[in-house]
């Protein structure tokens, strides 16, 4: 029994069956990468009889916080109570203390409570609430989608693709803004990198909603490698000068028409208790919640 290093070739998704916020390896693997060209980032896994049961994830930037960084882990249920959890946490924060990090963030399942349970044994404490929304895109109809963009259209609103990687670079700075604006960032988060939004998203998977030659909001999807008829919303963000025109919900219902008439048969998205302008727009939607996790800050120090 031994913590080592993850490599792609471990299968991170049998790890995590059982693990709500999981989007699959292929996205893990891009996304980790991106992060390693800015800042020092680990994964791990645990192994039991040469079988990896457990895997752990620390990314050093910013967190909330100078001195919080953010951190993953989960272990199979069917491998739990055997030391890989306690391995697998005292790996991230003995690594994340040494990089100069007093916190870690975590986000926890709620419907987790051997995940709940250890983590407050850690000596976390909750600091936020997410939750997964679901749409069912072969219910969502013309006549709806009409109706969602009516408002923003009425306002002079366009809705325009991303064209290839010049287009991403063209509008990244536009998406860093609303990025750092989002209500899960702290002040002291360090900004969204380009390298990280072409990990998260490609520009066929972006929307912008102008107005004239002025963008006012963008919204982005992820396929789910797990899944594949099904895409992630990783992002919508709407310039503050032009919120309260129904931006947000016309952007994310003319995309979900879109990926509906490229195949796709669900949009799944995550959202902070309290985000209440998204979380609106996706109620106006159609979205039905699905499962929840919490966000825990960790000492790493005992």
């Amino acid at each position: 029994m031994t913590v080592r290093p993850a490599v792609p070739e471990d299968d991170l998704d049998t790890i995590h069956a059982a693990d709500p916020t999981w989007v699959g390896s292929e996205w893990f693997w891009a996304f980790a990468e991106a992060l390693l060209l800015d800042h020092p980032a680990f994964t791990w896994c645990y192994d039991d009889g040469g079988v990896a049961v457990g895997h752990a994830a620390l990314d050093c930037q910013a967190r909330r916080s100078p001195t919080q960084a953010a951190a993953y882990l989960w272990v199979a249920p069917s491998a739990r109570r055997r030391g890989a959890g306690t391995a697998l946490g005292r790996r991230v924060l003995d690594v994340a203390r040494e990089h100069g990090f007093s916190t870690v963030l975590v986000p926890v399942p709620e419907a987790d409570p051997d995940g709940r349970s250890v983590t407050e044994h850690w000596g976390g404490r909750v600091d936020g609430h997410h939750f997964e929304q679901t749409l069912d895109l072969g219910g969502l109809t013309d006549p709806r989608v009409s109706d969602l963009t009516a408002r923003a259209i009425g306002s002079g609103v366009t809705f325009h693709e991303v064209s290839g990687d010049d287009g991403m670079r063209a509008v990244y700075p536009f998406v860093r803004d609303r990025y750092d604006e989002a209500p899960d960032t702290g002040e002291a988060s360090e900004p969204l990198t380009l390298e990280v939004l072409q990990a998260m998203a490609t520009p066929e998977n972006m929307l912008v909603a102008c107005v004239g030659d002025r963008t006012v909001g963008v919204t982005c999807v992820t396929h789910r490698t797990d899944d594949p008829p099904t895409v992630n919303t990783v992002f919508t963000g709407v310039h503050p000068e032009s919120r309260g025109l129904g931006i947000a919900t016309a952007l994310k219902a003319e995309q979900a028409r879109r990926l509906r008439d490229r195949g796709y048969r669900t949009l799944v998205t995550q959202n902070m208790e309290g985000n209440e302008p998204i979380l609106a727009a996706n109620v106006r939607m159609g979205f039905r919640r699905g499962p929840g996790w919490f966000d825990y800050i960790v000492p790493t120090r005992p």
